[in-house]
Formats: C-alpha cells, sequence, structure tokens
C-alpha cells in the first residue's frame, strides 16, 4: 500500500494544531470560568469570547456567556446566546427564566411576559413583576410579586426586586423588610444589598452606604451601577477628593454613560469651578431641557459667572416643574436680585417665606429682597 508521506505528515500538522487549539479553548474556559465564580463578568466574557472563537457550538461556553450576558445587562447578547442553544437542542433547564431576564434587559416587557408563560415559580413572577414595571403598569406589577410570594421555589431574588419596587415609590420601612428577608435567603444578593445602600443614603447614614458600596465593588468588579452608588456616598460626606479616581474608573467601565457628565459638572461646582461646569454643559445646552439636574448646574453656573439673564431663562421653568423645590426657588430670586428686579425676587419667595416651616435661608432673601424693592423706585 502507497502512502502519500506529504499527506500524512500535513494532516499530522494539522492534528497537532487542532489539539493545540483544543487546548487554549480549554483553558480560556477554565479561566472564564473562574472569573465567572469571582463575579468579574467583564473578564469572564473576554475568556468566553475566545472559547466561542475556536469553538463557535461549544454548548458550555455558550450556556455560560448567555449568564454573563444577563449579569452584564446585556439583554440582545444573552438572547443571541440562548438562541444558538436552542438551535444545538442544549437549552439549560432555566432557559425561561434566563430569557425572560434578557427580554427584560432588552426593553422587550410582551417577550419577557411570553418566555415565562405557564411557569408558576417565584421566579417567574419576578420576571412578569418586571416586565410590568416596564409597562407601566405598578397595579399588575404589585400583584405579580404578591402572586410570586406563594409561589414555589427560591424568593431571595423576588423579594430583593420587589424592595427595590416599593423603595422607588418611596416606601422605605417596606423596602427595609423585604431587604432583610431576601438577605435572610441569600446573603450576598446584589440587588438586596443595592437596596440596602439606597436606603442607607435616603436615612443620611452615607457612611453606612459606603462601607456597603465598597463591599459589594470589591465583590462584583467592573458594576457601574455601584461605582455610581460610590460616588454619590463619598459627595454625601463631602470627600470629593476620593471621587476623582473612582470617577476615572466609572469612565473606563462606561464612556459614554449619560450620568458620567454629571457627576463631572457636579463635583466641579463643588469646587465652585463655575467656569469649568458651564465648559462641560455648554455642548450640551440644546438638551438640558431633558435633564432637569444638568439645566439646574448649568443654570448656577451662569449665574455665578455673572450671565444672570441666561440663569433665569433656564431657572424659570425649572421652578416651574419643581415649585417645592427651595434651591431652584432660592437660584431664580438671586438671579433676579441680581438682574435689579427685587420686585420679583419677592414674589418669587414670598410662597416659601409664607410656609409654615419657612427654610431660613428663604426668609433672609426674602427680606433682603423687600428691602431692596421698599428701596427702590416704584415701577
Amino acid at each position: 500500500m502507497m502512502i502519500n508521506r506529504g499527506f500524512l505528515a500535513g494532516s499530522l500538522l494539522l492534528a497537532a494544531l487542532l489539539a493545540a487549539c483544543g487546548g487554549d479553548s480549554a483553558a480560556d474556559y477554565a479561566k472564564a470560568k473562574q472569573a465567572f465564580a469571582a463575579r468579574d463578568y467583564i473578564a469572564a466574557r473576554a475568556d468566553l469570547n475566545a472559547v466561542l472563537k475556536a469553538e463557535p457550538d461549544n454548548a458550555q461556553a455558550l450556556e455560560m456567556m448567555a449568564r454573563t450576558m444577563v449579569r452584564l445587562d446585556d439583554g440582545v447578547g444573552a438572547i443571541a446566546m440562548l438562541d444558538r442553544l436552542e438551535r444545538l437542542g442544549r437549552l439549560p433547564a432555566d432557559h425561561r427564566i434566563l430569557r425572560g431576564d434578557a427580554n427584560i434587559f432588552s426593553g422587550r416587557f410582551d417577550q419577557a411576559i411570553a418566555a415565562v408563560e405557564g411557569d408558576q415559580t417565584a421566579e417567574a413572577w419576578r420576571i412578569r413583576a418586571l416586565a410590568r414595571v416596564g409597562l407601566n403598569q405598578p397595579d399588575k406589577a404589585q400583584a405579580a410579586f404578591a402572586q410570586g410570594e406563594t409561589a414555589a421555589g427560591p424568593k431571595a431574588a423576588l423579594q430583593a426586586t420587589h424592595a427595590r419596587f416599593v423603595l422607588d415609590a418611596g416606601n422605605i420601612d417596606q423596602a427595609r423588610q423585604l431587604t432583610a428577608s431576601a438577605l435572610a435567603q441569600q446573603a450576598d444578593n446584589l440587588v438586596a444589598l443595592l437596596v440596602q445602600a439606597r436606603i442607607a443614603g435616603l436615612e443620611r447614614q452615607p457612611a453606612r452606604a459606603l462601607a456597603i458600596y465598597r463591599q459589594l465593588a470589591k465583590a462584583n468588579p467592573g458594576r457601574i451601577d455601584i461605582t455610581f452608588g460610590l460616588i454619590d456616598a463619598l459627595g454625601a460626606m463631602r470627600r470629593f477628593d476620593e471621587i476623582e479616581p473612582v470617577l476615572k474608573g466609572a469612565e473606563q467601565l462606561a464612556p459614554d454613560h449619560p450620568k458620567l457628565l454629571y457627576y463631572k459638572a457636579r463635583l466641579a461646582a463643588e469646587r465652585h469651578e463655575w467656569s469649568k461646569v458651564r465648559e462641560l454643559l455648554q455642548p450640551k445646552e440644546t438638551f438640558l431641557s431633558e435633564m432637569p439636574e444638568l439645566q439646574l448646574l448649568y443654570a448656577q453656573a451662569l449665574l455665578e459667572i455673572g450671565q444672570v439673564e441666561q440663569a433665569r431663562a433656564y431657572l424659570s421653568p425649572l421652578l416651574l416643574r419643581a415649585p417645592d423645590n427651595d434651591f431652584v426657588r432660592i437660584l431664580l430670586a438671586r438671579s433676579q436680585l441680581a438682574g435689579d428686579d427685587p420686585y420679583a425676587a419677592a414674589e418669587t419667595l414670598r410662597p416659601a417665606a409664607q410656609s409654615a416651616e419657612p427654610d431660613p435661608r428663604i426668609i433672609k432673601l426674602f427680606e433682603a429682597a423687600m428691602r431692596q424693592a421698599t428701596a427702590a423706585p416704584a415701577r
């Protein structure tokens, strides 16, 4: 029998290359598993991408990638992985829940409900509740949370999500109870711990909030929501020098996130760097009406650098939108006084000055406006 030695050598070389590729894939998968276990989902995604580039139909890698994408709030990516697993006939047992979460993150709320159709577990009711929140149906969301409490299966995630829902509605006590219950079942539940940190911030316990966010940042690398929580807590404690490096880290994680501009401008404002605030926000001037927090910062910067009429033009609609905001009222009155219109300033301040419990700053400014109005020529 004649043997083609060239063909044989080529085959052996190809086999060696494939073996090497398989070895690299195995190493990448092992690293991905390790990163996933450590909740470093960005690193896990990178390693899994390497595996799937070499082995596109590796079901284990596809499943881990789907779970990684869900944890990174990447619904589109997770759905793509689940679709590939479905074509391979290798969907995991909890694929309905994974697809439900993925659709939630993609803003496809009706599809999220459809994904868990027929599933009566607590996790499925969590998906339904989240979808109803997304569809702006709070009553149906609350009903879904209630159904989940009597359903089968673990309830930590359901209760943590419910806690966030009621906290968003302003019910701190119920949020605290639900968070405690969720953490009693799962001590490291991320959503419950984030709610706990938010409660601490709302109750003016920034040191406690900061401690929770630091613990979470250590255990969950690469989470932009945790990074923003750290910035908020440090800001509440007026530890502005510590914010700068955290803010730089946030820029690396999510360079295009809209909140970054707010934090940069806010930090400059706290340092009374008003020209810098204006420089940061002026390019976004046409969009400021959609972002009240930035509009307020921009108006304050304009006032502080002496552009009084421009500041007034921004502050008047802000006060109409938020008549109970004393800070906006004070800034508008200051701009009116700076523009030699003490009558307008007095009228701006009068409703708050005559309220049951007026802010001392309002009273002081109102009295100054009245003195100037009395001294000014009648109009």
